[in-house]
């Protein structure tokens, strides 16, 4: 007998309409080791919009994520 295969959705869901905290991290978590698992990491390009915006780097664009 095998685990059952998370339901990320579910997860997902219980996530945004808690208003636990302490249960929002621990589901928060639960997410992301999901994710380390597929090989999918948490990134952010806020250094590169920083040295951007000092002229440190240039020569190409971003394109903006919202």
């Amino acid at each position: 007998m095998g685990r059952r295969p998370l339901d990320i959705d579910t997860i997902v869901s219980d996530l945004v309409l808690s208003d636990d905290m302490a249960k929002k991290k621990v589901l928060a978590k639960k997410i992301l080791d999901i994710g380390y698992k597929q090989g999918v990491y948490p990134l952010s390009i806020h250094q590169l919009y920083v040295a951007m915006g000092k002229g440190e780097v240039n020569g190409f664009t971003v394109p903006a994520f919202n």
